[in-house]
């Protein structure tokens, strides 16, 4: 597949894709609810944005362990926990590389300085993790990241100064626009650490499973800097399981006939725009979450479940039709 090169053409055509407009809409749908004014709002998005940490730098290690980790464990090491009984130690060093890792990305969106994409990488290729080794890049790959993510910055610089409201904009059209840029951007990165046409060769209807799990290893540290960059366009972060990370790479992996410039990203746009929208509608729920009415919802379903019950086990005595009514 060939890669999408950067152009206002290749966004409106990415931007079309009904997937990815239908991700756009659960967006602008979140984003619609800020400035959030609610103190219990601002604390739920407070614990959603804690909960994304937990899950990204769990899917992080996991990739770099090659093994299951429990949400328990992922947990203990963000609220800084060193070791853990009957955990092996490098899984603890995987999940602590993996949250220093995301910290030093904290301030990309604002300054774009690629070196904290490389120092983070660095991060997790020092970890203990049985295939962390897997995640360095070399100086070639670097300098290639380097050269996307400038022209990334220079693309989005001009749009601002054509469009002062571009990066703000909650209109549907707008937003696709921004995600298809995000898509593309995140399409460079891949092409960049995956050696498409080259170490990752594969026929034309499948891609290797081994070949895509080194992939995932490549390319795990770019998830961190995607994340920036959609923070950097006004757009919520993203999330997704190993499991699923491997499902889209494996579709974007595997080689077809088209030759089209835009194949590459529609390809990946079509399949990160579901877990863009699942992600997105989870964000919006946990920060809508209201606990007084959580807690009236649950007694009620528990007092139908209790009646319900009741009914059942009575269900075979029959009314006694020659038995007085008696009033309370």
């Amino acid at each position: 597949m060939i890669m999408t090169q950067l152009s206002d053409g290749s966004v409106e055509q990415i931007a079309a894709i009904p997937a990815l407009r239908e991700a756009a809409h659960a967006a602008a749908e979140l984003m619609a609810l800020w400035p959030l004014t609610k103190a219990e709002q601002l604390d739920n998005d407070a614990k959603y944005g804690e909960d994304l940490q937990v899950r990204i730098t769990q899917m992080i290690a996991q990739v770099l362990c090659g093994q299951q980790i429990s949400r328990a464990d992922a947990d203990f090491v963000y609220e800084g926990a060193d070791s853990i009984p009957g955990v092996d130690q490098s899984v603890v060093e995987a999940l602590a590389a993996a949250n220093d890792a995301y910290d030093q990305m904290a301030s990309y969106s604002d300054d774009h300085d690629v070196q904290l994409l490389f120092d983070a990488d660095d991060m997790l290729a020092h970890s203990d993790a049985a295939h962390a080794a897997e995640v360095a890049w070399d100086d070639d790959t670097r300098q290639v990241i380097a050269d996307f993510l400038s022209d990334a910055q220079t693309y989005v610089q001009t749009r601002v100064e054509a469009d002062g409201h571009w990066l703000i904009s909650l209109e549907q059209s707008v937003v696709a626009q921004r995600f298809a840029l995000l898509v593309i951007v995140a399409d460079m990165l891949l092409h960049a650490v995956s050696g498409i046409g080259k170490h990752l060769t594969a026929e034309i209807g499948g891609a290797d499973d081994q070949r895509i799990t080194t992939l995932a290893r490549h390319a795990v540290p770019l998830v961190l800097v995607v994340n920036e960059f959609a923070e950097q366009l006004g757009l919520p972060r993203l999330c997704c399981k190993p499991e699923r990370l491997h499902g889209v790479l494996a579709a974007y992996a595997t080689p077809n006939s088209d030759t089209l410039a835009s194949d590459s990203s529609r390809v990946l746009a079509e399949e990160l725009a579901p877990l863009a929208v699942a992600e997105w509608h989870r964000h919006r729920d946990d920060v809508l979450w209201d606990a007084a009415e959580a807690k009236k919802r649950s007694r009620e379903e528990d007092e139908a479940k209790s009646k319900a019950a009741l009914a059942a086990k009575f269900a075979h005595v029959k009314d006694d039709p020659t038995k007085k009514t008696v009033e309370l």
